[in-house]
This record gives structure tokens, C-alpha cells and sequence, in this order.
């Protein structure tokens, strides 16, 4: 898909001067031959000139390169229905469903918080504490520890930048707690769900109007 005569004068290109030797003289003689090239062009090369594509601009390449391809009878590809992918919309009726769930739980939350938190307090609920201590552990640990950690690391590779070894590290910490924490959530979220279950008795009575 190279540049031709026409395109030169229509996108009025630099053209920039190249010594061609004896062997790709004769090369462009052959192709003028074989018909590749028009005499037109066979006289610009010898005439020691050449234009690159880079010599067109973004938008004249673009178009040019349209242009070429809509001559070839080259047609964009365009997709079956099955080839497109189905938007992610939800069911609004599932939509519904969250919310009311929500509002409800909210309300029942704001009604019945302070009692239940009061109670839990009072009584206790029980759940593994391993995964509190552990989680304690590693905010107990601070600087201190990762810092001891940096210098060790930094004896056995000085060529590692502190900043990169001591990066790794909080990396490292950050994700280990967050795993601990999302463990302790899910412990005393079911502790306190089982605990509600066997102690809230909730009598709701709706209002006629």
C-alpha cells in the first residue's frame, strides 16, 4: 500500500532526495516491465526521489489508508447480533427487591439498635477470638517490626532501594489484615446473626388505616 504519484501532488508531500544503486535501478526497470510500476514512477525513482508515509500527516494517513482500502473493495467487519455482548442491566424487579429489603432492615435497625447492641454487650457473643488476637498482633507491630524487616532485607540485596524493600513490606501487612479483618467480620456478623435469631423476638404490627 505505498504512496503513488497522485497522492504526492494531492497531499502535496515532501519529497526527499535517495541515491538508488545500479541493482535497484535495475529492479525498478524490471518492475516497469512486469508492469508493477507506471513509466510515470519509474522516471520519478530515477530521478533519485522517494516519498516515505511518514511524510503524511495522522489525518491524511488515515484517510489515506480508507481511501486505498475502499479501492481494494475492503469492508470493515461487522458483527452478527449473537457476536454482540448483552449489556449488564438488572432486573428491575430484582432492584425492587434489594430496596425493600434495605428500607425494611433499616427500619427495624434504627427502631431496634440500641436495645439489641445493649443486650449484646450485656451477654456477650461468643465467636473465635484467634483471628482478633492475630489482627491485633499485626497493629501492634508497627513501624518497628517492618523497620528491623527493611534492614535485614537491605543486608542481604544493598543494590534494592529502602523505599521499594520497605513498599513491599506495608504491601504485604496491609493485605495480610485485610484478609484478618474481613475474617472477623464474618465471624461476629454470623455470631451476632445466630445470637438474634434465638434472643430478638420481633412483633410487628401493621397499622390499618
Amino acid at each position: 500500500m505505498g504512496l503513488r504519484i497522485e497522492d504526492v501532488e494531492e497531499y502535496d508531500l515532501s519529497i526527499e532526495k535517495r541515491e538508488y544503486s545500479d541493482r535497484q535501478l535495475s529492479r525498478i526497470d524490471n518492475m516497469l516491465e512486469a508492469e508493477e510500476i507506471t513509466k510515470e514512477q519509474a522516471e520519478f525513482f530515477k530521478k533519485n526521489q522517494r516519498v516515505e508515509l511518514n511524510a503524511l500527516s495522522p489525518r491524511q494517513f488515515v484517510d489515506f489508508v480508507e481511501r486505498r482500502l475502499e479501492e481494494e473493495g475492503v469492508e470493515k467487519v461487522k458483527p452478527e447480533e449473537e457476536d454482540i455482548e448483552e449489556p449488564d442491566v438488572r432486573n428491575p424487579e430484582k432492584v425492587k427487591e434489594e430496596a425493600r429489603k434495605k428500607a425494611v432492615g433499616s427500619y427495624v435497625v434504627n427502631k431496634a439498635r440500641g436495645k439489641i447492641i445493649d443486650k449484646l454487650d450485656e451477654e456477650g457473643v461468643d465467636y473465635d477470638e484467634e483471628v482478633e488476637e492475630e489482627l491485633k498482633d499485626l497493629q501492634d507491630e508497627g513501624k518497628e517490626g517492618i523497620h528491623g524487616k527493611v534492614l535485614d532485607k537491605l543486608e542481604d540485596n544493598p543494590a534494592k532501594l529502602w523505599k521499594e524493600i520497605m513498599r513491599d513490606f506495608v504491601n504485604e501487612r496491609e493485605n495480610e489484615a485485610e484478609r484478618k479483618e474481613e475474617k472477623l467480620d464474618r465471624e461476629v456478623r454470623n455470631s451476632v446473626y445466630n445470637w438474634c435469631k434465638e434472643n430478638v423476638d420481633i412483633d410487628m404490627k401493621l397499622e390499618k388505616n
